[in-house]
C-alpha cells in the first residue's frame, strides 16, 4: 500500500515536472515568435525608408512631402506598433524568466521530498525485513512446541492404554480372587 502511495507521488512529481518543462518551451517558442515579428518589422520599416529615398529624386517636391506625410506618418505608427510589441516582448521575457526561476526551487523540493519519501521507503522495508524475520522464527518455535505436544500426546495416550491395560488386568485378577476367597 504505502510502495503504490510512493509510486503515485513520483508519477505526479515527474508529470508535473514533465508539465513546467513544457511551459518553458511553449515560453521559449512564443519569444522568439515575436522576436521574429518585431524583426520583420524593422525591415518593413527600413524598406519603407529605403523607398521613400528613391522617391525623393523621381517625384515632385509636392508630391513628394504628400507621400513623405504618409511616409512618415505610417512610419510613426508602425514605430509606435514596434515599441508596444517590444514593451510586450519584455514583459513576457520578465514572466516567462519569474516562472523558469520558479519552477527550479520546486524541482529541488520535489527532489528532497523523493529523496525522503525513499528513504522512509527503505527504513520500512527493512523493519518489514526484521518482522518477517521474526514471524519465521515464532512459525519455527510454533512448529516445534506443536511437535512436542504431539509427542507428549502420544505418550499420554500410550500412558493410558498401559493403564487401561492394567486395570483390566487387575479387574481380571480381583474377581478369581474373590472367588478363592468364597
Amino acid at each position: 500500500m504505502f510502495n503504490l502511495c510512493l509510486h503515485r507521488y513520483a508519477e505526479s512529481v515527474w508529470t508535473s515536472t514533465r508539465l513546467d518543462t513544457i511551459v518553458v518551451i511553449v515560453v521559449l517558442f512564443e519569444l522568439s515568435e515575436l522576436k521574429a515579428q518585431s524583426q520583420a518589422k524593422d525591415t518593413v520599416i527600413v524598406k519603407l525608408k529605403e523607398h521613400i529615398k528613391s522617391l525623393k529624386g523621381n517625384v515632385e517636391d509636392s508630391s513628394v512631402k504628400m507621400d513623405m506625410d504618409e511616409k512618415e506618418t505610417l512610419n510613426i505608427e508602425l514605430e509606435h506598433r514596434v515599441t508596444k510589441l517590444v514593451t510586450e516582448n519584455e514583459h513576457l521575457k520578465q514572466t516567462y524568466k519569474q516562472l523558469y526561476d520558479s519552477i527550479k526551487p520546486k524541482r529541488v523540493q520535489s527532489k528532497e521530498q523523493c529523496d525522503a519519501l525513499i528513504k522512509q521507503v527503505n527504513i520500512k522495508s527493512g523493519e518489514i525485513s526484521d518482522l518477517n524475520a521474526k514471524l519465521q522464527e515464532q512459525g519455527l518455535v510454533i512448529a516445534a512446541l506443536k511437535n512436542e505436544l504431539r509427542k507428549l500426546k502420544g505418550k499420554a495416550i500410550d500412558n493410558k492404554e498401559t493403564e487401561l491395560r492394567l486395570s483390566t488386568s487387575a479387574a481380571d485378577q480381583q474377581p478369581s480372587a474373590n472367588t478363592k476367597k468364597d
